[in-house]
């Protein structure tokens, strides 16, 4: 969590998505994981826990995974927010997904606007009186500084910064800053949309790992968690998906 506040990542909550002018829409996408994550796929159907999903670019996909996927889920649902390249969102523990605003000429202006009475409040909770824009442009100390402080003040702290981000995309020159950033044209090869509130349509294998060979395993596990399966997708064939 440190992490995520240090380097001024955007939290995709509600009130953001609004204040960024995202409205929620309706669409069928794809989901690449492992057979692990089976059951944990059954559980966060139909809740407000936040996946990253796909329409295109299979191929661009698991070539930039380091630890391959072998099962694509095919879902129905809201995509919250979408882009056309990776954003490279990550979750948290609450199943919240959060935006880097990393490499951008506006970054350093964005952080500092976020972080620095974070990193005010910080000092305050725990007694120091750290540099707050020395602190907001060093990863490490920011890490630090936040572990340092209690469990409760930590929740503050969070709090406090998803505020404070709520409070900045009101504002329109932050909220061009952050649009402009996550409109980015970069080529991935594939897109990102974030997604909730899904069904499972059906799940396909994918020719990676434990299903190279036997493809019976393959829909053997996934109907064992009730879910439909679509059937084996070659290599050859990722790059039609």
């Amino acid at each position: 969590m440190s992490y995520l506040l240090a380097n001024a990542m955007i939290p995709v909550t509600d009130k953001i998505i609004k204040n960024l002018g995202y409205k929620t829409k309706i669409k069928k996408v794809c989901h690449c994981s492992s057979t692990e994550f089976l059951e944990n796929m059954k559980k966060i159907q139909n809740t407000k826990r936040q996946i990253s999903t796909f329409t295109h670019g299979l191929q661009k996909l698991i070539d930039s995974i380091i630890i391959k996927p072998d099962l694509m889920f095919v879902l129905e649902g809201n995509v919250i927010m979408d882009f056309d390249r990776d954003v490279f969102s990550q979750p948290d523990k609450q199943g919240r997904r959060w935006i880097p605003i990393r490499n951008h000429k506006k970054t350093n202006f964005l952080q500092e606007a976020i972080n620095v009475r974070v990193v005010k409040l910080m000092n305050e909770l725990n007694n120091t009186s750290e540099e707050p824009y020395e602190i907001v442009h060093d990863t490490l100390k920011y890490v630090k500084m936040f572990k340092d402080l209690n469990s409760e003040d930590k929740s503050e702290v969070i709090k406090f910064y998803i505020d404070r981000v709520t409070e900045i995309t009101k504002k329109d020159i932050y909220k061009e800053i952050i649009k402009e950033i996550l409109s980015d044209k970069s080529e991935s090869g594939y897109n990102e949309l974030i997604f909730n509130k899904f069904n499972v349509i059906g799940v396909y294998s994918l020719a990676n790992a434990r299903y190279l060979f036997n493809y019976d395993t393959a829909k053997d596990d996934v109907e064992s968690y009730g879910f439909k399966y679509l059937g084996h997708i070659l290599r050859t064939d990722f790059k039609n998906f």
